[in-house]
């Protein structure tokens, strides 16, 4: 207990030391920061995208409203890849009806549309595809 007792005060007395501290008048502090990039895409999904009807031509239906979020004075792509490469695919696998999409129309800023001639000549089901995007820096 004597030992930790004269730890304690030979620490005391290194910093009271005047020798060990010099004080000055003025000081400087240099800051540095850093913003990190960031880009995103948030999908706002309309209720239609989930109740397309395909037994008849779907023209410019709206179905999601993309937000680009980015920091960057860089240019930037949207890229917009289909799991079915533009299809929609029955629950069974079996069929298949087309479809294509449209993003960035002049007029219509972040509306995704999709078109798609229908079809009678598929069975009645339900037809799927999933929808990927990717932002990218330029």
């Amino acid at each position: 207990m004597v030992k930790a007792y004269f730890i304690a005060l030979s620490l005391v007395l290194m910093v009271l030391n005047t020798d060990a501290v010099k004080a000055a008048d003025k000081g400087q502090l240099d800051l540095r920061a850093v913003v990190r990039h960031s880009m995103n895409v948030v999908i706002e999904t309309n209720r239609d995208a989930s109740e397309i009807d395909l037994s008849e031509e779907v023209s410019q239906l709206e179905i999601a409203h993309i937000n680009e979020i980015t920091n960057s004075h860089d240019s930037y792509v949207i890229s917009i890849q289909s799991k079915n490469n533009g299809y929609f695919i029955s629950s069974t696998g079996a069929e298949k009806i087309p479809y294509k999409i449209q993003y960035g129309v002049e007029g219509m800023p972040g509306k995704l549309l999709i078109n798609s001639p229908g079809n009678f000549e598929v069975n009645s089901g339900e037809y799927s595809d999933q929808i990927y995007f990717t932002i990218l820096k330029k």
